[in-house]
């Protein structure tokens, strides 16, 4: 399908083909309907948040069937206590995959350090799940306050390597409705006129807003109540949004034609 100024824009079968793909509506369901989410569950969550950051989903999603015997099943209390040798290693695969990204390393070792509180929490208190039900509680069961804790630095909650939009990531991989605050979303609710960001001087072609926490904490409860008003999740509306601005999978739009939407 053709749309603004003779863009593609994925035809409806294909987008719901696509956001289907993605797996975040899955576990949505799977946590409305209350199923377990176990602690492998949480790593493959927290795992695939780090992964999806400065790299194009596409490609990772290339190699996904071959993650498990990398990350021992998706095992928290093994990657818990991998070290940096075995965190190099994992780099150097990825980047012989063609998926690596420049913050990787960073991140898969940051995430060490995140699992080894989650595994931590599980021992004290049966399940790395109950980490992220302890820090709704402590939201008053505000998925986007959360977000906030889990991802923002001098909380109870912080989870190393997390801020804002990776923590967001996370929480949509283990099934809590939440927009994740990225460039793609950013950029498109600024252009949509929905969000003011104080710092996108160059709006040209798809450059996006540089974001405050508190910005972040907007765009997602703009999407919240967009999704509200249309009676879909959040993360349904935040990954149609994303699919519009996203270069490999999506209609990968440019500033100027999603302004035109707008009109």
């Amino acid at each position: 399908a053709t749309g603004v100024n003779g863009a593609r824009v994925p035809k409806v079968r294909h987008l719901c083909d696509e956001i289907d793909g993605l797996g975040q509506i899955f576990q949505l369901k799977k946590r409305t309907d209350k199923e377990p989410f176990s602690d492998n569950d949480i790593f493959k969550g927290m795992l695939y948040a780090v992964l999806s950051n400065a790299t194009a989903w596409k490609k990772v999603n290339e190699i996904l069937h071959r993650l498990p015997s990398k990350f021992d099943n998706f095992s928290l209390a093994a990657y818990a206590d991998k070290d940096n040798d075995h965190v190099n290693n994992l780099v150097s695969w990825f980047k012989d995959e063609k998926t690596g990204s420049m913050t990787l390393r960073k991140g898969l070792r940051r995430l060490t350090e995140a699992a080894q509180r989650l595994q931590d929490w599980s021992v004290e208190h049966g399940s790395a799940d109950n980490y992220f039900d302890a820090a709704l509680r402590e939201a008053n069961q505000d998925r986007i306050r959360a977000v906030e804790l889990l991802g923002t630095a001098g909380t109870d909650f912080k989870l190393s390597g997390m801020g804002i939009p990776l923590a967001a990531e996370a929480m949509k991989n283990i099934g809590y409705d939440v927009a994740k605050p990225d460039r793609h979303i950013c950029r498109a609710l600024g252009c949509f006129g929905l969000v003011s960001y104080r710092n996108w001087a160059d709006q040209s072609r798809r450059q996006a807003p540089i974001t405050s926490i508190e910005e972040q904490i907007e765009t997602m409860r703009v999407i919240e109540v967009w999704g509200k008003l249309i009676d879909q999740p959040a993360s349904y509306v935040d990954q149609v949004i994303w699919l519009l601005c996203a270069a490999t999978m999506g209609a990968h739009l440019k500033n100027s034609e999603l302004k035109s939407l707008n009109k």
